[in-house]
């Protein structure tokens, strides 16, 4: 189904100093408004990589919330993930599987919040130990954040905020540290995009 999802994006790289951590300026919500998905790379200590992405959903904030939540239907559209299975919902806890190019496949345990004041939701996650699944099978720590803020009655700025540690990994498989933070990042966005927009997708 994922194959069959089309959208016409410009995904822009800016420096960390541009945008990291505050709201768009005029300029960029103008390329925002265009289609366009801006990515900061943010520099970390230590092992790991975080990305900073904007774009603007034609949907509202509600209806966004709504499908960042449904994590039983995230292998429609999120890049990779083959398998949810949600565990308790109080607190949110799902087990996500990714499967990666050459067969190569990924587990991990994922607890999940919300915040929500006035037209502004925060949808946060953070790993945690799944003891049953080893460490070369897994990934070493993941955490981010969903800011959901409405610009309009169907129109929300959406940020995508991700710092993933994929751990230890075997000789001449480097490129799964990239294939997991920014490779994904832009798909993450388009796909989920597309997702909201076309409703076929969504029965």
């Amino acid at each position: 189904m994922k194959s069959l999802v089309i959208v016409c994006c410009l995904f822009v790289f800016y420096p960390f100093s541009v945008m990291a951590n505050n709201k768009p300026g005029a300029l960029e919500l103008r390329k925002l408004e265009r289609g366009e998905i801006i990515i900061n790379s943010i520099p970390q200590q230590g092992d790991g990589t975080r990305f900073q992405a904007w774009a603007i959903f034609n949907a509202s904030v509600k209806e966004t919330h709504d499908v960042l939540i449904d994590f039983k239907n995230y292998p429609k559209f999120m890049p990779d993930i083959t398998q949810t299975e949600i565990l308790s919902k109080e607190p949110t806890i799902v087990n996500y599987t990714l499967g990666l190019p050459l067969g190569i496949k990924k587990r991990y345990r994922l607890t999940h919040t919300v915040e929500s004041q006035d037209e502004e939701v925060k949808l946060r996650w953070k790993q945690i130990p799944w003891k049953e699944v080893a460490l070369e099978d897994s990934i070493r720590d993941t955490e981010g954040l969903w800011h959901l803020s409405a610009l309009g009655e169907n129109k929300t700025l959406v940020l995508y905020d991700i710092t993933t540690d994929p751990g230890a990994v075997p000789f001449g498989f480097g490129w799964i540290v990239d294939y997991l933070s920014k490779e994904s990042v832009p798909n993450v966005l388009k796909n989920t995009k597309a997702y909201i927009n076309d409703r076929s997708f969504r029965k």
